[in-house]
């Protein structure tokens, strides 16, 4: 949190700068939910992106009606999560073999 945070503060402030006061800018935390750029932490980052699939998965599945499995292939990962009406959330997570504790979507 110490090192990304301050890496994160200095890209949401260009940001800002680019697109104004007026244009709400909101970020996806490691938990699936939204959170104002002000309050955007590099502990909140840890897996926002693979957080936005599994979001994406969960809206496909109340489409669908029913619990699915997500498989999100990018470029530099593959990550799998369930949703069954709502995303799993785990307080603590070993990645890249560092011992993680903030809130995120249970994906492997």
């Amino acid at each position: 949190d110490a090192y990304v945070t301050p890496v994160l503060r200095a890209y949401v402030a260009r940001l800002r700068a680019e697109l104004g006061e007026s244009v709400p800018l909101r970020f996806m935390r490691s938990d699936g939910s939204l959170v104002t750029a002000e309050g955007f932490t590099g502990k909140d980052a840890i897996l926002s992106g693979p957080a936005g699939g599994a979001v994406a998965v969960g809206a496909a599945a109340d489409a669908l009606g029913g619990p699915v499995i997500g498989f999100d292939m990018g470029g530099t990962s593959t990550d799998v999560c369930r949703w069954a009406g709502a995303p799993a959330i785990v307080r603590e997570r070993r990645i890249a073999g560092v011992r993680m504790q903030a809130p995120m979507i249970d994906i492997d």
